[in-house]
């Protein structure tokens, strides 16, 4: 595939280690690397590898605290979009994605580029800034607009109603983010301290599969607020078509997902600089990638959107805590630091979830549970 050789013990940012002689895959195979005579790097290599993975590891986490807390930072966006106004809620989190990515750019790039500590710290503090930007701009349109007032809470009968509903309704959901970016955090982990060619190519991977099931996820946020829309009017039966609907389009989106990712892998493996090792990895995961796409986009819909909208968050909390902490993590543990099974197949264990909640989402959506209204009709003031 014509692959220049790669450092395989050669970390991020790092441009020094052609003067310290440690070996690269191929001078291994071919027998040029003597490891009688070059016994005495060993604790070299090691201390570059525990770098590499501590660099990675740190990323990943920053990474999941920045989501979480960025949701709870634009929450007026979902607001925003939830009263049919999606177009402004589009165009304020494109303006923040487009801020996101060039000081990102400018971090990595211009400010840091042989700094990786002080990368991630930048990337980290620009993400947060953009949030805050974003935040800003909803702000802004709710002075502007009668859309939505934003405003402190105040003491009365209604506003005490409205938080015991949203605490009963919102409080499961954002338990489930942190069951689920725990999860998250904890099989990033086992994957970065199996293999640092398991790394580089589910870096890869994440990254493809994430720009796949955009689609996917923009299916499950129009679908919560189409379904919220609904019910709010008390028309059940146009609900449950909207939900039948909306399954029938996440199976779409889903399985062209998967192709598209099949269709691309010649060019993505011919693209990136990954080692033999590596490239054999990423591509195992792109496959398995391919088919996870399909439960991730119907259950995103159902579990991520359709079932808060009706009323039944509480579904999505415990499918995920018992399918990712009770099946899913101990599995990995197992097959990474007991069995010691291969890379992909381990990487084929991570992605069981959706595997394992799609026929659960099915049977659940089928009961028609999440079909009702909960809200409330407007109370008396004075």
């Amino acid at each position: 595939m014509g692959q220049s050789k790669s450092k395989i013990y050669e970390p991020m940012w790092d441009d020094g280690n052609e003067e310290k002689g440690i070996a690269t895959l191929e001078q291994i195979e071919d027998g040029e690397f003597d490891l009688v005579t070059d016994i005495d790097d060993l604790p070299e290599v090691s201390k570059v590898l525990e770098q590499e993975q501590k660099v990675y590891l740190d990323t990943m986490r920053k990474k999941v605290r920045t989501m979480i807390d960025g949701k709870k930072l634009t929450q007026a966006v979902c607001a925003i979009k939830s009263m049919e106004k999606a177009g402004i809620s589009a165009a304020i989190s494109s303006f923040a994605l487009i801020l996101t990515i060039a000081f990102d750019a400018l971090t990595v790039l211009v400010l840091f580029p042989h700094q990786p500590e002080k990368a991630i710290i930048g990337v980290g503090i620009s993400t947060v800034f953009a949030r805050f930007v974003e935040l800003g701009l909803c702000l802004l349109h709710s002075k502007r607009n009668n859309d939505i007032r934003i405003h402190f809470p105040r003491p009365s009968t209604i506003e005490k109603t409205l938080l015991k509903d949203f605490i009963k309704y919102t409080l499961p959901v954002q338990a489930n983010y942190l069951v689920w970016g725990g999860a998250l955090t904890v099989t990033t982990t086992i994957i970065g301290h199996v293999d640092s060619d398991m790394v580089a190519a589910n870096s890869i991977t994440s990254a493809v599969r994430n720009l796949a099931t955009v689609l996917c996820s923009g299916i499950a946020g129009g679908g919560a607020v189409l379904i919220g829309k609904y019910l709010g009017k008390d028309d059940l039966s146009s609900a449950r078509k909207a939900g039948e609907r909306l399954n029938i389009y996440a199976l779409f989106f889903g399985v062209v997902a998967g192709i598209t990712i099949l269709i691309l892998k010649p060019l993505i493996l011919h693209l990136v600089n990954l080692n033999n090792t590596a490239a054999d990895y990423l591509n195992g995961m792109l496959i398995i990638s391919a088919y996870y796409c399909v439960g991730k986009s119907i259950n995103s819909t159902n579990i991520g959107g359709i079932f808060p909208a009706g009323g039944d968050p509480e579904f999505g909390f415990w499918t995920d805590t018992i399918v990712m902490w009770g099946i899913v993590l101990p599995l990995s543990y197992l097959g990474a630091f007991v069995w010691h099974i291969r890379p992909v197949l381990l990487y084929a264990i991570i992605s069981l979830d959706e595997v394992i909640k799609l026929p659960v989402s099915i049977i659940r959506f089928r009961k028609y549970k999440w079909v009702k209204n909960i809200t409330r009709d407007p109370e008396p003031v004075g």
